[in-house]
C-alpha cells in the first residue's frame, strides 16, 4: 500500500536486524532521502514510497525511484523488512506484489543494487531472479529483474 499522511509514521518504527544494518538504511534515512532526492542524470529521481502489512501491522518497506523520461527502468532504492518479521516470506511476498504492480504498469525490468560482503541481501535478490549486470556503482553492485511472465517465485 502508498505510504500516505495518514499511515507514514507507523512504519517509522520499522527496524533491520542488527547485522543487516550495514545494508540497508534505516527508515528516517529513508524518508529524507525522499524528501529531498538524487539527481541523476541531471533528473532528481522520483520517490515512491509503499508499506506491506500481515495481520494487520506493518512488517516491510519498500521504495522505488519510479520511471520518467530521464529514467527509463524502475529502481528498487530501498527495502526493509522489520526485523521481527524476517524469514516467513515478507520480502519474497513484498518483491511478488512489487512485480505485479510493475507489470501492469507496463514495466518489463526491476533494477536493484547491494553492497558486497558477509550479510549482503545479495543471495535473497540471486534466488528471486535478479542478474548482476557487471555494472558497479559506488561500490554497489547492480543487478536487473526480466518482468516478463508470471512472477519467479510461482505464486
Amino acid at each position: 500500500m502508498p505510504l500516505t499522511l495518514e499511515n507514514n509514521r507507523s512504519y517509522y518504527s520499522l527496524r533491520t536486524h542488527h547485522s543487516q544494518e550495514r545494508f540497508v538504511a534505516p527508515m528516517s534515512w529513508s524518508f529524507a532521502d525522499a524528501l529531498f532526492p538524487e539527481v541523476i542524470d541531471g533528473e532528481p529521481v522520483v520517490p515512491r514510497l509503499y508499506g506491506v502489512e500481515a495481520d494487520g501491522e506493518p512488517v516491510a518497506f519498500v521504495m522505488i525511484a519510479e520511471v520518467t523520461p530521464a529514467h527509463p527502468e524502475p529502481y528498487l532504492w530501498r527495502f526493509l523488512v522489520d526485523r521481527r518479521h524476517q524469514h516467513r516470506g515478507v520480502g519474497r511476498r513484498a518483491l511478488d506484489l512489487l512485480c505485479d504492480q510493475l507489470r501492469a504498469q507496463g514495466c518489463t525490468t526491476l533494477v536493484t543494487s547491494w553492497e558486497p560482503g558477509p550479510g549482503t541481501p545479495a543471495p535473497f535478490y540471486r534466488r528471486y531472479g535478479f542478474l548482476e549486470t557487471g555494472e558497479i556503482v559506488d561500490g554497489e553492485t547492480v543487478a536487473r529483474l526480466q518482468l516478463r511472465g508470471s512472477n519467479p517465485s510461482g505464486d
